[in-house]
């Protein structure tokens, strides 16, 4: 198989989140313009997220989307954070859960 390579390049974050959301949400906060970032990496743990949020969500209900780019350990990292309301019965994931997703 190989080993993926990761390409950084500048990219349209906030125009790239929107466009994978579609009717089914907004991006409501975007601190920034452009980036350097994965667009490959982005576009699969977006995709996993939105799959997520589209099948367990409320019916109706948007899901909403900000970005930020924050500072860890002396490099910026960009933050991508949905958040949707759960359909009746369907649990919230534990923290636990939610770090295993992107282990």
């Amino acid at each position: 198989l190989g080993t993926y390579q990761t390409k950084r390049a500048a990219c349209d974050v906030k125009a790239r989140i929107e466009k994978l959301v579609g009717f089914d949400g907004a991006v409501n906060k975007c601190a920034l313009a452009s980036c350097s970032v994965d667009e490959t990496v982005l576009g699969l743990a977006m995709d996993e997220a939105l799959s997520n949020a589209r099948q367990f969500r409320s019916p109706g209900t948007n899901i909403e989307i900000s970005v930020q780019v924050e500072e860890f350990e002396g490099k910026s990292m960009l933050h991508v954070q949905t958040d949707s309301t759960n359909r009746a019965n369907v649990p919230l994931l534990s923290a636990e859960q939610c770090l295993r997703v992107v282990q």
